[in-house]
């Protein structure tokens, strides 16, 4: 145990002498997998950082989802777009610790082929998300990513709502010109 606690703190040290520095760039772009549902839903960020504790961005996502059984063959692709905030609490060497809150729209195309017909359908939705992350720097304005929130499923189409703890992982990169 010691000699675990040794290894952290040495390399914590060291990645902290590689953290970002003050002048990393202004924006920043990235990827992330969300569990929900018993699938993974993929994720790209765009994000602008507005000072040392905004972030804003935009989030476009994907879910390709295919199960098969005796009676009927599904496969369903849901694309969509969220907008997204977060607050740093606290600007520490290595670990940023985050609020975060992001809220979009999505649409859901599937296909049930059973052994007579063939279905489609389209459902249209809403969502959003609110929880509590960090990400932990890497050095030259790398980064991943860790987050744990309460997620909201609202239905357009269709009567119903979902709502469910999740979380997420990614890879951040910041880019651009920072501060001279």
């Amino acid at each position: 145990m010691k000699k675990l606690l040794i290894a952290l703190l040495v390399g914590g040290t060291a990645l902290t002498g590689f953290a970002q520095p003050e002048n990393a760039g202004n924006w920043s772009v990235g990827v992330g997998v969300t569990s929900l549902g018993g699938g993974l839903t993929l994720g790209g960020y765009i994000n602008k950082h507005l000072n040392d504790r905004w972030q804003v961005g935009v989030m476009p996502f994907a879910r390709f989802y295919k199960f098969n059984s005796d009676f009927t063959n599904t496969r369903a692709t849901t694309l969509g777009l969220n907008l997204n905030g977060r607050y740093y609490l606290v600007k520490w060497q290595l670990f940023l610790p985050y609020a975060y809150a992001y809220g979009g729209y999505g649409e859901t195309y599937a296909t049930f082929e059973h052994p007579t017909s063939v279905d489609k359908s389209t459902d249209r939705f809403f969502n959003t998300s609110v929880g509590l992350g960090t990400q932990i720097l890497l050095g030259r304005g790398w980064s991943v990513d860790a987050n744990i929130g309460y997620f909201g499923y609202f239905g357009v189409n269709e009567t119903g709502s979902i709502t469910s703890y999740i979380y997420s992982f990614g890879m951040f990169k910041r880019i651009g010109k920072g501060k001279k």
